[in-house]
């Protein structure tokens, strides 16, 4: 890590109070984007990479969407190797209106293909393009988890590409407990198992 990316860190250990370990591949890197201190943390990421690191968790992102500065993390930020990455774990409006992931979609596949355990998206709404390609991009993660959100695929899903690693595939409150949920939309669910059944992802 060079100069840039040491005083990067230090800012975001002084604006957030979080530690940053000795050894930097146990870095938990953790931003609540509903805090002003947080936000202004991200917006030092436009050309500086994080390390590889344990854990990159940024929540709250309702509150900052549409934020370029997130999306330029995650083109020029995200680390080339971390153990699990939380995109959106926590909102503050339960049950309001989840806002499209597509304008981050470019950033995540690039960020998510070198996540090694888990990936966790949440309070997102997914069209059939975003949901291929973000479940394509996660095919190296043991763990998928897609939570809070809304599905909304039109057409057939195509999962089939990648040779998957994945074992385990959720997709939690997705569905009754969620907006405009499955319940009225049963072909929903249908086009996602077959997706599911026609790929290596069978197996999670």
């Amino acid at each position: 890590i060079n100069s840039l990316g040491k005083y990067v860190l230090s800012f975001y250990k002084e604006k957030t109070g979080n530690d940053v370990p000795d050894d930097l591949s146990q870095l938990d890197f953790h931003l609540k984007l509903d805090s002003g201190k947080h936000k202004e943390v991200l917006s030092h990421y436009k050309q500086v990479r994080l390390p590889d690191s344990k854990r990159v968790a940024l929540d709250y992102i309702s509150e900052a969407h549409s934020s370029e500065h997130l999306k330029a993390f995650l083109l020029n930020g995200a680390p080339t190797h971390c153990q699990v990455f939380v995109f959106g774990l926590r909102a503050s409006i339960i049950g309001g209106k989840r806002p499209s992931i597509e304008m981050y979609v470019g950033g995540l596949q690039q960020a998510l293909r070198h996540v090694s355990k888990e990936v966790v998206m949440g309070y997102w709404m997914h069209s059939r393009d975003s949901l291929q390609k973000l479940i394509k991009a996660s095919a190296k993660a043991e763990r998928v988890i897609i939570r809070n959100s809304i599905l909304d695929p039109e057409g057939d899903l195509d999962f089939s590409g990648p040779d998957y690693t994945t074992s385990y595939l959720s997709l939690q409150c997705c569905g009754d407990d969620a907006q405009n949920d499955w319940s009225g939309h049963p072909e929903r669910l249908d086009r996602l198992l077959k997706a599911v059944s026609e790929c290596s992802l069978r197996d999670s």
